[in-house]
């Protein structure tokens, strides 16, 4: 319980909030009231990468209301197996295998998924698994390797890293990518593009579902396309060594994204999305 402490305080003093640094050490004086939702969530994001390291397989849940109830918030839900047994250890690979986003962004797109807009609570034990079925850095962007890799694979999610910048863009097809030498479009209500910004303040992202009236043209899919969502409201062309130019116009969606039309990617990923729900 001790080495809690110190994470714990350590946190609060990351965080140089003067009304929380009042915080005593004994988690017995811990006065919740007077801690906000804001303050819960900036402690949690200082502390995303000390949690996963702490021997928490070792705490009883009998301990919780005692010693970690205040904090209970921050350790991943669902831990508590019974009276009898001991929280699981958490794992320390990352949930998720992206070099663009991570664990939390993922816990937020998951939410999206179920239209659920509200991002106060994120948990890494979320409703969907990502699975990687493309990298570009690592299987190249031409939108034939993206048909190979991703067509027919189900719902999936696109992620792309703005050059030069550090904005990460991206869209969720709750359908299917298909090939089409003419290209056809695809309908759905579910889908949603997105800016999560720099990844470092959740409050700040953007999220723009398709829009009512155009459900029938939510989706584009051709041969010489990569993922295409809308009427260029996020489109990636077939790159080559000497364009990797993609499009945002605010057309189709509900929200405009981007501010500009053109930008360049020096990364994406494309995850297909496993349902943990059935």
């Amino acid at each position: 319980m001790s080495l809690w402490n110190y994470v714990i305080n350590w946190g609060i003093k990351q965080i140089n909030n003067s009304r929380l640094l009042n915080y005593d050490d004994n988690f017995l004086t811990f006065k919740s009231y007077e801690w906000f939702e804001n303050d819960f969530i900036d402690l949690e994001n200082v502390l995303e990468n000390c949690v996963p390291l702490i021997r928490t397989d070792l705490i009883s849940c009998r301990e919780l209301p005692i010693e970690l109830q205040p904090f209970e918030r921050i350790l991943i839900k669902n831990n508590c197996l019974s009276n009898n047994s001991s929280i699981s250890r958490v794992p320390l690979i990352d949930p998720i295998n992206s070099v663009i986003i991570k664990w939390k962004h993922a816990a937020l797109i998951s939410k999206w998924i179920d239209r659920q807009d509200n991002t106060k609570r994120l948990c890494r034990k979320e409703s969907y698994n990502f699975r990687l079925l493309l990298r570009g850095t690592r299987d190249g962007f031409t939108s034939q390797k993206f048909h190979e890799l991703c067509d027919y694979k189900g719902a999936t999610i696109v992620l792309m890293k703005i050059a030069n910048t550090k904005q990460i863009v991206g869209g969720y097809n709750p359908v299917v990518w298909q090939s089409g030498f003419f290209g056809k479009w695809i309908k759905t209500s579910n889908s949603f593009i997105f800016n999560l910004g720099d990844g470092t303040d959740l409050n700040q992202v953007i999220l723009s579902r398709i829009h009512q009236d155009h459900y029938s043209m939510a989706l584009f899919c051709a041969d010489v396309r990569g993922p295409s969502f809308g009427c260029n409201d996020l489109w990636m062309p077939n790159f080559s060594n000497l364009s990797l130019r993609c499009t945002s116009r605010h057309t189709y969606y509900e929200n405009k994204i981007l501010d500009t039309t053109k930008f360049d990617v020096e990364e994406y990923e494309v995850f297909q999305v496993i349902n943990n729900k059935n």
